[in-house]
């Protein structure tokens, strides 16, 4: 099949043009540009989700056409309708993917070229890949819908079948394995990374499902009754084998990697951030060399920190007096980032009460609260007009409640 023929018969690979539109609506804001390459592949597991039901309808109308009543003496042989389920899925999905890669791709090399930390690079296009893989997958499903029905219902049944697949195949993360969950991260994924077992077998069954149907191909018969009834049986094997529940599959695609921040600077405080984040690390250490001066300046010793640890999704600072933390992912020194700075830095993170599954006292919020205040009406009075009215502390009072928190000693 050639590239003018299938451009000129087939639908699905138009499809190339509306993924770029939705690529380049997507990413007309800098949202997700934190620096992390990890971060910007896997969100475009998000697009890819939304486009797989819809590329899954459409091969499947355009199978539907190739495989006609009006065509069955072209594909009598089994090495024809393999021969043309493969032409198929390839155009079904190639454009698409490499549209979807390519676009990825430029934006993990922008985010490179802007911070020069390769570490997350080979889970990026490991995530990349399997991006591909799952097109393929949602395209063959529309080529095994399309050679048992006529073209505009075969159109229909594979856009739900695509839908109904996807919401299977998600899985339920950290209970069970799911084939269909490519990630689509929002939030910072310093702190995890890929579970190889997880993608191994995810890859496998993106994989498989193409395959195996190419080549059964080779043993559908003609007649459209006994088609319908064999790609009914494929679709009804495939959904069981999404939901059955197989002991000792890998439950989550991420592992935890909690590395603590490797590139540190200044004095009292000290500074330890992650190299992906050295943008907003610029940002956040002179917001709190700033902080600790003006604290200084007026006597509360208790609220300057000695050092401040950047945290990650497995990654949080000991106890240690004097030790503060701060989540920089998308810190970007605006007034809500300098509050949530601020918060951070009278947050004890490392107190197993603010992971409990019951939540710590009034007490503790009404502590943190004042601690906050007292903190933004020295240091920061654009950031004490957001926070609620109270009281702020005097240096004592900081003290013992600085002393108290970091002793985890609240209900």
């Amino acid at each position: 099949m050639s590239l003018r023929y299938a451009a000129s018969t087939l639908a699905s690979p138009w499809l190339a043009v509306g993924a770029l539109v939705l690529l380049a609506q997507s990413w007309s804001s800098d949202q997700f540009m934190t620096g992390e390459l990890l971060l910007a592949a896997d969100n475009t597991a998000l697009l890819v989700m939304l486009a797989g039901p819809v590329l899954a309808g459409v091969s499947a109308f355009d199978a539907a056409r190739h495989f006609s009543p009006s065509r069955v003496g072209i594909f009598s042989r089994a090495v024809a309708r393999r021969r043309e389920s493969a032409w198929l899925l390839l155009w079904a999905a190639g454009p698409t993917a490499a549209t979807f890669s390519v676009a990825t791709a430029v934006r993990v090399a922008v985010e490179l070229s802007k911070h020069g930390h390769t570490a997350g690079l080979p889970s990026a296009v490991v995530t990349v890949l399997l991006q591909m893989a799952a097109l393929v997958f949602f395209a063959s499903l529309g080529v095994l819908v399309g050679r048992a029905l006529p073209p505009i219902i075969a159109g229909v049944v594979g856009l739900l079948v695509g839908y109904g697949v996807t919401i299977l195949g998600a899985g339920q993360r950290g209970v069970r394995f799911g084939p269909l969950d490519l990630g689509g991260a929002s939030v910072s994924r310093l702190g995890l990374d890929l579970s190889p077992s997880f993608i191994a077998l995810q890859g496998a069954i993106l994989l498989a499902v193409p395959l195996t149907v190419v080549l059964a191909a080779s043993v559908v018969p003609p007649a459209m009754d006994q088609r319908m009834r064999r790609a009914t049986v494929g679709l009804g094997i495939l959904g069981l084998l999404l939901v059955a529940p197989v002991p000792g599959l890998p439950p989550s695609r991420w592992v935890p990697e909690p590395s603590p921040p490797s590139s540190c600077s200044g004095e009292t405080p000290v500074v330890c951030t992650y190299p992906e984040h050295v943008r907003q690390a610029q940002l956040a250490e002179a917001q709190i060399r700033l902080y600790a001066d003006a604290l200084q300046r007026e006597g509360i010793s208790a609220l300057v920190p000695q050092s401040v640890q950047e945290i990650s999704r497995t990654y949080a600072p000991g106890g240690d007096a004097g030790t503060r933390s701060a989540d920089l992912s998308h810190y970007d020194d605006t007034v809500e980032a300098r509050r949530s700075l601020v918060y951070d830095l009278v947050t004890p993170v490392h107190c197993p009460q603010l992971v409990a599954d019951t939540a710590p006292s009034d007490a503790y919020f009404d502590i943190v609260d004042r601690l906050a205040l007292t903190f933004a009406h020295v240091a920061d009075p654009s950031v004490e007009a957001t926070l609620w009215p109270t009281e702020p502390m005097t240096a004592d009072e900081a003290e013992a409640a600085i002393d108290l928190l970091w002793a985890c000693d609240f209900a």
